[in-house]
């Protein structure tokens, strides 16, 4: 984990020094190792490095290799072994030692803009390429790593911290109405492009913005491919091959003498530990699980799976409490709230959490992905049920049926239900309380059948409801909110589901039987996990701890204080009388305008 930014003035004049300082400083908190600065002319280029690996000293960023093409990055590569051996066929053991940073560079003087074919990981960065007049910058494929930029005036300025950006001479804290629109809508802002300030753009996943001749170009450089499915002769291979994936995809990601697994008690979190485990068993002190729970009316379960799994894999384990906290605590502090507007009203709880974290290790792993990426698809069961595969559908639901001694649930009743009665029965409405004049203007109802409507288009042959959940917008803003720059931590979060590898197998599996409650992953946890986890069924998140906090606060916030701004995106007064009489469904939808009205708050904006 590292922090970057730079400057870049389209007339390559010079710039100013002191401001690419101030620029440097601001995510000086993101690298507690080295803060630096370089620049020539019409370009300067920060880094603040936070040393996860025992990358030897003198590779130090912003980084040349030969005085004319520099970079500085925030960067972490999987398989280096194939791509060292692309770029050196010559060899040599010495060359393990290269940084990422050094390998993205010499991949892009070999390559140029095809580079990023070569690379599988989480990064982003900015070359300066000074014989060709050229910055050439690109984020990950899933948008782990964020990246944003502004230009004021004749000038570029980006980097990986929104709060970086802000501080900048001629960037205004004027508000985006479509970003904060989505928010309003989904949680979350879907136009990738966008930030909640309409003077900053995010670069989106998969993309490069390349600024040259003095204009800025911005393109998209990848796709999550359709690969043609996987047939092995024994059942085993598939699993074999895929605790192979999974356990490169972790061993890539631990690179510290100490990390840490955020780990629930379900099954995916708890492979990553069990996975991570292995690959540590030589240093068994230098892996820590830290687990959430909310204990409400009821036990939270997952206290007791998250306990159970620690002491099988022999991990120490801690936990963290959300009863403590109440809703909206602390946010008159910006540093809890966030960057941007965010639908998380127990943030205070999670700032606490990831210091808590930090103190131990600079990295930890998640379970996020195994939902989307190992979801079986009733799309293609339907479709096979007329197809000429359906001999091999019939055999592999006995397969299934001989394992588990049950038909497989690909949700196929449900799925021809919601056929019958078609989409729009399924959809709610939009919430009563959005301002009527931005209802027309951004063509809200639209959007909101716009965005349903995609999540229904067959983009995959064999598993279409899980590569559209992989593609969906809802995970760059997912990923930032582990970043250090929304967490304030110095915590680099890793998620080994996402590993490219690792998704492209799992989309090229049959999905009867792999693909039906995680099959694939339960054969490979076999001997691994305890099976009161390995076979526990899935659960749905238990959200009465959370509910009943908020009507609480409903009910003692009587007269709320609502920022000015609020009026452009919320209709107030129908918002607090629809309070009263509202059901669970109403409650939540209730949640996103007052997470936005305390953030505007929080954030200052328009003071």
């Amino acid at each position: 984990m590292s922090g970057i930014a730079g400057i870049f003035t389209l007339d390559r004049s010079p710039i100013d020094s002191s401001q690419l300082q101030l620029l440097a400083n601001s995510v000086a908190f993101r690298g507690l190792d080295d803060v630096q600065i370089w620049s020539d002319g019409g370009v300067g280029l920060a880094h603040a490095a936070l040393r996860i690996s025992d990358e030897p000293a003198q590779l130090t960023q912003p980084f040349t290799l030969d005085g004319h093409v520099w970079i500085t990055a925030d960067a972490r590569l999987d398989a280096r072994t194939e791509l060292i051996s692309q770029l050196y066929p010559e060899g040599g053991q010495q060359l393990q030692q290269l940084s990422d940073a050094a390998l993205i560079l010499q991949a892009y003087r070999i390559w140029r803009g095809e580079c990023l074919s070569h690379f599988a990981g989480d990064f982003a960065f900015a070359i300066w390429d000074a014989p060709s007049s050229r910055l050439f910058c690109a984020r990950d494929h899933f948008g782990v790593k964020p990246f944003f930029y502004a230009q004021p005036a004749d000038t570029l300025v980006f980097g990986n911290t929104l709060q970086a950006l802000r501080s900048y001479p001629g960037v205004s804290d004027r508000l985006d109405d479509e970003a904060v629109a989505d928010f309003l809508l989904f949680g979350a802002c879907h136009h990738l492009e966008r930030t909640a300030f309409a003077d900053i753009r995010r670069l989106p996943p998969a993309h490069l913005l390349i600024v040259e001749q003095g204009s800025v170009r911005v393109r998209r450089y990848w796709s999550l491919p359709v690969d043609a499915e996987i047939h092995y002769s024994k059942p085993q291979d598939y699993v074999e091959h895929f605790r192979d994936l999974l356990g490169n995809a972790v061993r890539d990601r631990l690179h510290f003498s100490k990390s840490a697994v955020l780990m629930s008690g379900g099954l995916d979190s708890t492979s990553i530990a069990a996975t991570a485990r292995r690959h540590l068993q030589s240093r068994p002190e230098s892996l820590n699980a830290f687990t959430v729970y909310c204990h409400g009316e009821e036990p939270d379960p997952e206290y007791e799976f998250a306990r159970l799994a620690a002491d099988s894999l022999q991990l120490p384990i801690s936990f963290h409490s959300l009863e403590p906290y109440k809703l909206f605590e602390r946010w008159q502090c910006p540093e809890i709230v966030g960057p941007e507007p965010n639908a998380d009203p127990l943030s205070a709880s999670n700032y606490d959490w990831f210091r808590t974290i930090a103190s131990h290790s600079r990295v930890a792993l998640t379970g996020l992905g195994g939902d989307p990426a190992m979801l079986a698809s009733a799309s293609h069961a339907i479709a096979t049920l007329v197809s000429p595969g359906f001999p091999s559908l019939l055999w592999q639901a006995g397969r299934y049926w001989r394992i588990r001694g049950k038909l497989p649930n690909v949700g196929l009743r449900s799925e021809l239900k919601r056929r019958a009665k078609g989409r729009k029965a399924d959809l709610p409405a939009l919430p009563e309380w959005l301002a009527q004049d931005l209802r027309k203007e951004l063509h809200l109802e639209d959007r909101w059948m716009d965005y349903y409507g995609e999540l229904t288009k067959p983009a995959h042959p064999l598993r279409p409801e899980a590569y559209n959940l992989l593609c969906s917008p809802q995970w760059p803003p997912l990923f930032e909110s582990y970043d250090p720059g929304f967490t304030g931590s110095a915590l680099e979060v890793r998620h080994p589901f996402f590993d490219l590898r690792v998704i492209r197998f799992l989309l090229s599996l049959p999905p009867i039987p792999w693909c039906v409650d995680k099959e694939i992953l339960r054969e490979a946890m076999s001997g691994w996990l305890p099976n009161p986890i390995r076979l526990r069924p899935k659960t749905p998140v238990a959200d009465s701890f959370l509910l009943g906090k908020l009507r609480d606060f409903q009910c003692s916030q009587r007269n709320l204080s609502f920022h000015p701004f609020l009026s452009r995106y919320v209709d107030t007064a129908r918002f607090m009388a629809g309070r009263e009489a509202a059901d669970d469904f109403g409650v939540w939808t209730s949640l996103v305008p007052l997470c936005l009205n305390g953030w505007l708050l929080s954030a200052r904006i328009g003071q």
